[in-house]
């Protein structure tokens, strides 16, 4: 990313970074007079460092200093790879995540951790970050329907907020449920297999002067009105036409696209962002997801294309004998990209779009562009 500069004071950025592979999603959003924010976190696999560390090393802001607070919206690994490193450099910062994850019960299965064999490496991450929090004494927030997480008035006098649609009540009941088997001691290898972080993931809103940011985490759709999308429609605070840049949540995947909230909640033509997903056997966002989302706006970008990786070279025998399993085992490279969006606090107009890396428009994955 050479040759990038600092916002200048009296700018907003949202910067998406991603890889192309799961690698994971972070986004980084500067509200104005070195006031900055982190939802999420991922790591370049290479160097292992944080993208937002690395990315604020590049335009030389101070993490420490700046940095006002961080949110993890679910603890899914792609979503908060270095979390842990990020908040020890962030050491002024709040930390916010959702209150389903904050609850007794997920905190005594965090403290079991070394006995869980199926806890995966993000809820590991978050072990470590509130073991970290309780050393440093710092406050935790809790992200929940309706919240206001941060408010102040920045130095211009423009209005500074952050508040979360998401979870609603019925989304921290239904994960309090989900985890009844593991505080009871049964089968807690099974049962911790079983939760889904997305139903609670927490979406947010960022309000700097009059723009209005929303975050979509990775959270999808259920048939159930308290929970999922139809639960954010019903949000108290739900921006009325008035988001302008929408980071569209689950990769763009189907199971999260609700129409609905695009046309209460975001204004005309917003400009929408977005992560791939290539790990699974199901590459994000399909081509019937991207037809989705244009169906609201012409401007929509991704951090990079969906790539499947090659065959890792190994032992033919090994080769062998994996394919008649039925698997097809590939090596993923990385490749990474900045969806970076710029403008003046108060103005009027669109965003300045710089692509860097391997990020691109939306639409180049589709057939008739050349995309696969």
């Amino acid at each position: 990313m050479s040759g990038i500069n600092k916002p200048a004071p009296d700018e907003i950025e949202v910067s998406i970074l991603g890889g192309g592979n799961g690698y994971g999603e972070c986004i980084v959003i500067h509200a104005g007079y070195d006031h900055w924010i982190i939802v999420d976190s991922a790591k370049d696999p290479t160097s292992k460092r944080p993208l937002a560390l690395a990315y604020f090393d590049e335009i030389d802001v101070n993490p420490e200093q700046n940095v006002q607070l961080i949110l993890a919206t679910h603890w899914h690994d792609d979503h908060i790879g270095g979390l842990a490193e990020v908040v020890a450099a962030c050491k002024n910062a709040e930390f916010a995540c959702s209150q389903a994850l904050e609850n007794k019960q997920f905190l005594i299965l965090l403290g079991q951790a070394d006995k869980i064999s199926t806890l995966n490496s993000g809820a590991r991450e978050f072990s470590t970050v509130f073991n970290l929090l309780e050393q440093e004494k710092r406050k935790l927030k809790r992200a929940v329907q309706d919240r206001t997480l941060l408010k102040k008035l920045l130095p211009d006098h423009s209005p500074l907020e952050v508040f979360t649609l998401f979870p609603s009540d019925g989304s921290i009941q239904f994960f309090e449920k989900q985890l009844e088997g593991i505080v009871k001691g049964a089968a807690p290898n099974r049962a911790f297999s079983t939760i889904s972080p997305n139903h609670s993931s927490v979406v947010t809103v960022v309000k700097i002067g009059d723009d209005h940011i929303c975050l979509g985490g990775d959270l999808e759709n259920t048939t159930d009105d308290k929970m999922g999308w139809k639960a954010v429609l019903n949000a108290e605070l739900l921006p009325q036409g008035t988001v302008s840049v929408f980071k569209v949540p689950h990769h763009g995947s189907v199971n999260a696209y609700c129409p609905e909230f695009w046309k209460e909640a975001t204004a005309k033509n917003p400009i929408a962002g977005l992560t791939p997903f290539a790990k699974g056997p199901k590459k994000l966002p399909s081509h019937t997801d991207i037809t989705n989302i244009y169906q609201h706006t012409d401007q929509a970008y991704i951090t990079a294309p969906t790539v499947g990786g090659r065959e890792k070279k190994r032992d033919p025998k090994a080769s062998k004998l994996i394919r008649s399993l039925g698997y097809n085992v590939r090596e993923i490279p990385f490749s990474f990209g900045q969806v970076r969006l710029r403008k003046k606090i108060g103005q009027m107009g669109r965003w300045a779009v710089t692509l860097n890396g391997k990020a691109t428009e939306l639409k180049n994955l589709l057939p008739s562009a050349g995309g696969d």
